[in-house]
């Protein structure tokens, strides 16, 4: 919108996700499924019908399922490799903002692809 100063923006998502191993030789792969709370903050972001003065912060509320695929692939004795690919959906049916809060008109959906890369270290050995 025009006229409007920059916004800071926060993305945040808790998920519940389970993992199913698939018995393989070597490096286990996994299958991923889950589903979680998805929020929007926009610092500034609300503003009314009249100005374009912002009153506060506004947050998007909302949910998603997310799957994908993974391997954890040992390095050493005590070191692992881990790498997966997941998808996850989000769904905004709803806003907070400092005035009020309520269901908004029309769903904001999206989703995308995730690609985590990591080391782990196991203490126990």
């Amino acid at each position: 919108v025009g006229g409007l100063p920059n916004k800071d923006v926060t993305y945040s998502m808790l998920n519940l996700d389970l993992k199913y191993f698939v018995k393989t030789e070597g490096t286990p792969v996994f299958l991923q499924i889950g589903y979680g709370t998805r929020d929007i903050t926009v610092k500034g972001g609300a503003i009314s019908k009249v100005s374009i003065n912002p009153l506060g912060d506004v947050s998007y509320l909302g949910n998603g399922f997310n799957f994908g695929v993974g391997l954890t692939h040992p390095l050493k004795e005590n070191i692992t490799f881990t790498a997966s690919a997941i998808y996850r959906t989000a769904s905004f049916e709803g806003a907070k903002g400092t005035v009020s809060e309520g269901k908004l008109p029309d769903t904001l959906d999206g989703g995308g692809i995730g690609l985590t890369f990591g080391i782990a270290y196991d203490v126990r050995h």
